[in-house]
């Protein structure tokens, strides 16, 4: 199971990046609408519950080296959506901004998560 957990973290990572590069270019007007940002949301957000039930899962074999381990888990998950329910409504630039900026924070968190695990 850890090398399952090990393996879907590397795929948030490349979902995470995806998402910060699609919403850069919403963001900056080289792509139009946020159709493309939100279906990279929905792939970031499953992936990362994913990785979160199978870290979940392989607790009994003992937990990791540090506790903000799972902090990041959650500011990993929570951050991409965070900023697209912050730039609700708004014109599809913002959005693009918004949700690149959370997925910069999910990249760090993800990192951190990689020195903690």
């Amino acid at each position: 199971m850890a090398s399952l957990h090990v393996a879907l973290a590397w795929a948030v990572v490349v979902s995470v990046v995806a998402l910060a590069a699609i919403a850069g270019l919403v963001a900056v007007g080289r792509l139009r609408g946020r159709r493309w940002v939100d279906r990279a949301l929905l792939v970031q957000l499953g992936l990362s519950l994913l990785a979160v039930l199978t870290g979940a899962l392989t607790l009994p074999s003992g937990p990791p080296r540090d506790p903000l381990h799972f902090l990041y888990a959650v500011v990993l998950t929570v951050a991409p959506a965070m900023g697209r329910w912050i730039a609700h409504g708004r014109p599809d630039r913002s959005v693009g901004r918004w949700v690149a900026g959370g997925a910069l924070v999910a990249l760090g968190a993800v990192v951190r998560s990689f020195m903690t695990g």
